[in-house]
């Protein structure tokens, strides 16, 4: 990941999958399903616990292409 202000080791997984599933770091039962039919690439980074430690913050950002971004909580 380029130009990143969250360290290397945040980048959870780049993946094509027709559904994306994330789930909560933090043990809870939370999951998160994306639908990804055309297969774009998409970039997910863990930001609570990783990229952000000192407060609150999203579970997760999932950057899909060049131009859509979901922050997930």
């Amino acid at each position: 990941m380029t130009s990143s202000p969250c360290p290397e080791r945040c980048q959870k997984q780049s993946d094509t999958r027709a559904l994306i599933v994330l789930r909560d770091s933090k043990g809870g039962k939370s999951e998160y399903r994306a639908a990804n039919p055309s297969r774009r690439t998409a970039t997910v980074v863990q930001v609570d616990g990783c990229c952000i430690v000192k407060r609150e913050a999203c579970d997760f950002l999932m950057l899909v292409g060049d131009t859509d971004a979901y922050l997930i909580e």
